[in-house]
């Protein structure tokens, strides 16, 4: 029997290395999921007695526009695009992870220039230590992420994931009539219902 030569050898790992370079992003760092959200469905709630909800699209700082949620076996990333942050005042990102087993929390909070605070934890318990986990805000990108550990949402087959933005403003200074902006990533408009969940998005 002839025995492969060594340019045969070095021509077939060529071949295999190659191949590789086309195997599909999602089996390396799990499955993505994107969803685009409608423009102008910004709805403001006043905290007066009636309650009043009503749509207010000029609020473009909570407009989501778009998120991308990534789970892999070491992290769920979720990245949230808002219509425009150049003139954003108070800003406040959760994100909602619903589990098999479990449901939990992640926000980020944007109160000023250079203010800029996370959390994560537990729906019922509260707070809870997340080591590596960490949220970004990108004003000159409209763009905000958060990525959690996959450990720390213990590691399940596969999550769901809320989004909201949150802003908050004060509409007239004489009356100091408040208001508070919200967007839900998957749904347009409804402010005065329950945050709704996404497709479940497997782990890679």
């Amino acid at each position: 029997m002839r025995r492969p030569s060594h340019s045969f050898r070095a021509r077939t790992a060529a071949a295999v290395l190659a191949a590789s370079m086309f195997v599909p992003a999602a089996a390396a760092h799990g499955e993505t999921v994107t969803v685009h959200d409608a423009v102008g469905d910004v709805e403001s709630s006043y905290l007066n007695d009636n309650e009043d909800i009503v749509p207010a699209p000029q609020y473009a700082a909570t407009d989501i526009t778009r998120t991308v949620a990534s789970y892999g076996t070491a992290r769920l990333k979720v990245t949230v695009h808002l219509r425009d942050l150049r003139n954003a005042s108070a800003l406040q990102a959760y994100v909602w992870i619903r589990t098999p087993r479990a449901r939990f929390a992640a926000s980020l909070v944007r109160g000023g220039p250079r203010v800029v605070k996370t959390a994560f934890g537990r729906r019922r318990t509260g707070e809870v230590e997340c080591e590596g986990f960490s949220g970004t805000y990108e004003g000159r990108k409209d763009r905000v992420t958060l990525v959690v550990p996959a450990a720390c949402v213990d590691s399940p087959r596969w999550l769901q994931v809320g989004v909201t933005a949150t802003g908050f403003e004060v509409e007239d200074a004489e009356t100091d009539e408040f208001a508070l902006q919200l967007d839900d990533a998957n749904r347009d408009g409804d402010g005065e219902k329950n945050i709704r969940l996404g497709q479940r998005i497997r782990r890679g």
